[in-house]
């Protein structure tokens, strides 16, 4: 139920913000808000439903902490 009443909220605001982009002729904004807008939605409904996500901590930390050693050697 919770899920149900975040989506429709979101898909409420996502309607009226499409419809003033529309107005502007701001095609291009269009795409980039509701493809913003569906990850928020889909992030969000997964924190709500109690799901834990990955940390994306691990992978960055395994690029740079190598980086971050060798700079600091010298």
């Amino acid at each position: 139920m919770t899920i149900s009443l975040y989506v429709l909220g979101g898909a409420m605001l996502t309607y009226f913000q499409v419809k003033r982009f529309v107005k502007n002729k701001m095609y291009k904004e269009i795409w980039i808000y509701i493809g913003l807008m569906l990850f928020g939605a889909i992030i969000g409904s997964i924190q709500i439903g109690g799901i834990t996500l990955a940390s994306p901590v691990v992978p960055l930390e395994t690029v740079f902490e190598p980086l971050g050693k060798w700079l600091l050697r010298k």
